[in-house]
């Protein structure tokens, strides 16, 4: 499914296949969807995703043509020695998500942070430039 061009930020972080943002689908369950902050202001979108328990090397960030891609995967091990017995514990913990940026997202201008449980991005907007104010033309 493509999305209509000039994406407004409402669409931002639609979801293609049900045309919905997920964590509206279900909101109650993040360990499949993650919880999200949307922020816009006039120069940048920023992104905040709740993502505790990972390592930033966990984190795996993509922009391809048009659609902000994040990936997530943590294992862990621990392993407890007692007299008579091993005992391992097997922990395994991973999430993706894709979202559509709007279209005056630049693209080559991401930036991406992990700290305190939350991975922020920003990207910045391009510049739009304004209409040159209105002039009459002659007709001959």
């Amino acid at each position: 499914m493509t999305l209509a061009k000039n994406k407004k930020w409402g669409q931002f972080f639609v979801d293609p296949f049900f045309n919905e943002v997920p964590a509206l689908l279900n909101p109650d369950n993040h360990d499949v969807f993650p919880a999200i902050n949307l922020i816009e202001n006039n120069k940048h979108y920023e992104i905040e995703i709740a993502a505790p328990g990972f390592k930033k090397d966990d984190f795996k960030v993509e922009m391809d043509n048009g659609v902000l891609k994040i990936y997530a995967e943590s294992e862990e091990e621990k392993v407890k020695e007692v007299i008579n017995y091993t005992r391992r514990e097997f922990s395994y913990n991973s999430f993706e998500r894709s979202f559509n940026v709007p279209d005056d997202s630049d693209e080559s201008s991401v930036d991406a942070e992990y700290k305190d449980g939350i991975l922020r991005l920003s990207i910045k907007k391009l510049e739009v430039k304004k209409a040159e104010n209105k002039k009459r033309i002659s007709v001959h």
